[in-house]
């Protein structure tokens, strides 16, 4: 019994140590990860996932809209959201995934070549670019996982009418992950035809089942937007991006220019947005953009210069290795997470990345006939082709090639045991190396982050997590990087803006409005201006903040509830200034442009008391309470109004209710005693006097003495 466990322990030590090193890798990674600033920091690919998934975990399964990513990783978060996971959470499941993902990589390689498989799977244990992914919430976790599944089936179920099913459901899978999945099924459907010689019932299984998740989700975005859109919206868009006339712009597209260069093509296809088009005011229609954008490259490749410079632009991209993930800088990053930093060096190569990449492609090369006649061999060859490919004829950032890195290294594996002694290919590998692969050509790589954006990037979730020391630290940071870079000014008006808020926060609302006016001077924006106007109105200064609120309102943002807000604003800074007609009719704009703007009903109910048309007060209130139920100071602005017009009954009613929803409302309490008073009812009335003065009301505790005696202090 004791040799049978030697036995297999023996037989499976292999598979133990990768095992083992992908678990301890994860263990020291979490433990610097932990403490970085963008831990569960969102980027602009994770916001859209995780608002996907928090509507499916709090309204079910369809989210409402159409697909704007393929889905998949929406569903993966929302699912485990339903059952009780927080975001911590669901990175613990991606490590688990990740591990899971090491493991079937090497039980799938083992079979073609033992040697190889064991190096590459313990490589892929410590990747620490996949490391990185792992730990944020971007759909390349399930994405690689799900690639390398793929793998294992290819390489260890034997053939069957079974693994058919099981590769079509994997494939369907991939598709509605990164619909550039589909190239591998048409290429698989033209395999079983022309090499393999399946049966039409083996086809039409794997082409039906492999369709099922996709069509799902394209009839589903049919029926929500009437477009026949296959998976999701963003194809279209990769497609102008990467095959634009201006290639070098699209290509060099980064987070804070999404918004302005979707803007002025949602302005050229002439698509208009009014608040009845969605319930999310912010939200674009990526959809009615697609056929344009089509459209618009096809005329722009006519010209055949223009998709040749592209292709020969993004090949070279393509394998270039100076590459980082699109919203990171990662070796800036590296300086909070020491592991990636270990692993991770800016200069002269990128490692490991670098190492692998075109050894691999010589081998391909020099192999080709027998990787291609080699099913084993061709399956991993083929997972490269499909994940690079894209790339070529779409845009897609580095993170999408992810799944096809196992693979890259795994044959860069077999180069190095193969040729080890070739001194030619030996060579050759050397040249690529220096030439496409160091700084002297990172400038091909168009979509290198600038350091100021990484800095941004550091300081808000910095900020976030309301550490303003070090959040102003970086703003700092990014601000002197922007100068010394000379890069668009515009790039300064996040820094400012935030630090703007920072002072605000302090209570130095003097510094706040110097950083609000450097923010206005590198871009003037509707936020920005209503900021400086608050910080002016708790300087005291009202008639600048009103001018600000009109500046505000004069952009004509497309947010409409912005704009709502800062004639909301200004009507409550009109008051300050006595104003009351002009007040008002701030308030009517703000309740026109947003009709469900509960505050502002709540306020212009206020005026209207002061003014004394008690029926509008009350008119306003009652609004102000159907919009917002929970809104308790309208309660209790309700009942006053209520006393005024005789329904004592309604009034203690709404100051009851005030009370319910904040148990410590001084001024319901109050006002619930005076009421109390007037109704005869001087226990109650005391009670509540003495309650109100406990939370602090001055004008309670002078009303208690004169009318119910002195209060004791409680022991």
């Amino acid at each position: 019994m004791m040799k049978s466990k030697k036995s297999l322990i023996s037989k499976n030590l292999n598979l133990l140590i990768v095992f083992a090193v992908a678990v301890i890798v994860r263990f020291i990674y979490f433990a610097f990860e932990k403490d970085s600033p963008l831990f569960l920091y969102t980027i602009i690919d994770e916001n859209e996932f995780i608002k996907i998934a928090n509507h499916i975990s709090e309204n079910g399964l369809f989210y409402p809209y159409h697909f704007w990513h393929p889905p998949l990783y929406s569903y993966f978060v929302g699912f485990f959201k339903i059952i009780g996971f927080a975001l911590k959470g669901i990175i613990t499941i991606q490590f688990i995934i990740g591990i899971a993902g090491t493991v079937l990589l090497y039980l799938s390689l083992e079979k073609i070549n033992k040697t190889a498989a064991i190096i590459t799977a313990l490589i892929w244990a410590i990747y620490p670019v996949e490391l990185f992914i792992e730990s944020k919430f971007l759909s390349e976790s399930i994405f690689v996982f799900l690639t390398i599944s793929l793998a294992f089936v290819f390489q260890r179920m034997k053939e069957s009418y079974i693994k058919i099913i099981v590769l079509a459901l994997l494939t369907g899978l991939l598709i509605v992950t990164k619909s550039q999945f589909l190239l591998f099924f048409l290429f698989w459907v033209f395999y079983l035809i022309f090499k393999q010689k399946q049966s039409l019932k083996n086809i039409l299984t794997y082409v039906l089942i492999s369709l099922i998740f996709p069509l799902t989700v394209s009839f589903h975005n049919l029926d929500k937007t009437g477009k026949f859109i296959f998976v999701s919206s963003n194809g279209a868009v990769n497609f102008y991006l990467g095959n634009s006339s201006d290639i070098k712009e699209t290509l060099n597209i980064r987070p804070r220019e999404w918004k302005a260069f979707f803007s002025s093509l949602y302005d050229e296809a002439e698509i208009k947005f009014v608040k009845t088009d969605t319930t999310d005011i912010n939200k674009t229609y990526p959809y009615k953009l697609s056929g344009f954008l089509v459209k618009k490259t096809l005329n722009e490749n006519k010209n055949l210069s223009v998709p040749l410079k592209n292709i020969v632009q993004k090949t070279l991209i393509s394998v270039h290795s100076y590459e980082t993930p699109r919203d990171f800088d990662i070796y800036e990053y590296g300086r909070w997470n020491k592991y990636i930093a270990f692993f991770m060096h800016k200069n002269p190569f990128c490692i490991p990345l670098i190492f692998f990449m075109y050894s691999a492609l010589i081998l391909l090369f020099v192999k080709r006939k027998s990787v291609f006649s080699n099913e084993k061999l061709l399956i991993p060859a083929v997972l490269i082709i499909v994940n690079i490919l894209p790339s070529i004829i779409f845009f897609n950032a580095f993170r999408y090639r992810l799944p096809a890195i196992p693979f890259i290294i795994f044959f860069s594996i077999l180069f190095y045991l193969e040729f080890y002694k070739h001194l030619k290919y030996q060579l050759i590998n050397l040249g690529l190396m220096i030439i496409l692969g160091t700084t002297l050509t990172s400038g091909l790589l168009f979509q290198k982050i600038p350091l100021s954006e990484t800095y941004d990037h550091y300081a808000d979730g910095f900020f976030d997590k309301e550490k303003l020391r070090q959040a102003d630290r970086f703003y700092e940071m990014s601000i002197q990087a922007v100068e010394e870079i000379k890069e668009d000014k515009t790039a300064l008006h996040n820094p400012y803006f935030q630090k703007g808020i920072m002072a605000d926060k302090s209570g130095d609302f003097e510094g706040a409005i110097k950083e609000y006016n450097k923010t206005i001077e590198a871009k003037p924006t509707i936020e920005a201006y209503i900021n400086r106007a608050t910080a002016r109105y708790k300087e005291g200064d009202f008639k600048g903040a009103v001018a600000d609120y009109n500046l505000a309102i004069k952009l004509n943002s497309d947010d409409v509830e912005k704009v709502a807000s800062a004639w909301y604003s200004k009507g409550l800074t009109r008051i300050k200034l006595n104003d009351f007609e002009a007040a008002m009719k701030d308030f009517d704009k703000s309740i026109e442009l947003n009709p469900n703007f509960s505050k502002a009903y709540a306020n212009r109910g206020i005026l209207r008391g002061k003014v004394r048309n008690i029926a509008g007060a009350l008119s306003d209130f009652d609004k102000a309470i159907e919009l917002d139920p929970t809104y308790a100071k309208v309660y209790n602005d309700r009942g006053i109004a209520r006393i005024t017009s005789g329904n004592n009954a309604g009034a203690m009613h709404d100051f009851t209710k005030a009370i319910e929803l904040i148990p410590q409302y001084s001024q319901a309490y109050y006002m619930r005693g005076i009421l109390n008073f007037q109704l005869g009812n001087k226990e109650n009335a005391c009670e509540d006097l003495k309650k109100s003065a406990e939370l602090g009301f001055s004008q309670a505790q002078l009303d208690y003495e004169k009318f119910c005696g002195e209060i004791t202090a409680k022991p």
